[in-house]
């Protein structure tokens, strides 16, 4: 992603409303969390019905983590938990990183059609559950 698009990145998103997680929880499985010794894809042990068990005191990293859905860049119906997905950007803001929820969720075909909508001048790196990556769009 070149520094016009992060840019533009930026602007939908100080133009957009931010959202709630509701009850999604996809992240709380496929992101890693320091502070917990929690690896990437292992299920947290704070995560219930509710949501998270310890929201009120949960760690900073999971305080800091915003998936591009929930800061209002895709439509309602590309919710993490409802296309398979948590998508958000590498550290530099440079490409766009896809990571599957479970197993098989970047084959249905709401997950396929999200992935074909993202610019194609945008790199993709598609992290799947099964270990692989693919790059996409470079």
């Amino acid at each position: 992603m070149n520094r016009q698009e992060r840019r533009a990145m930026e602007a939908r998103r100080r133009n957009r409303p931010k959202r709630s997680c509701g009850p999604c929880q996809a992240c709380c499985s496929v992101l890693g969390v320091p502070e917990l010794g929690k690896l990437s894809g292992d299920p947290c042990p704070h995560a219930c019905s509710k949501g998270c068990g310890t929201y009120q005191n949960r760690p900073e990293s999971c305080r800091a983590y915003e998936c591009l859905w929930l800061q209002g860049l895709f439509s309602e119906e590309d919710r993490p938990d409802q296309i398979g997905l948590v998508v958000d950007t590498n550290k530099t803001g440079t490409m766009v990183v896809v990571r599957e929820i479970h197993e098989g969720d970047f084959d249905k075909p709401e997950a396929q059609n999200f992935v074909r909508s993202i610019p194609k001048e945008l790199t993709v790196y598609v992290m799947l559950r099964n270990g692989k990556r693919v790059i996409l769009h470079d």
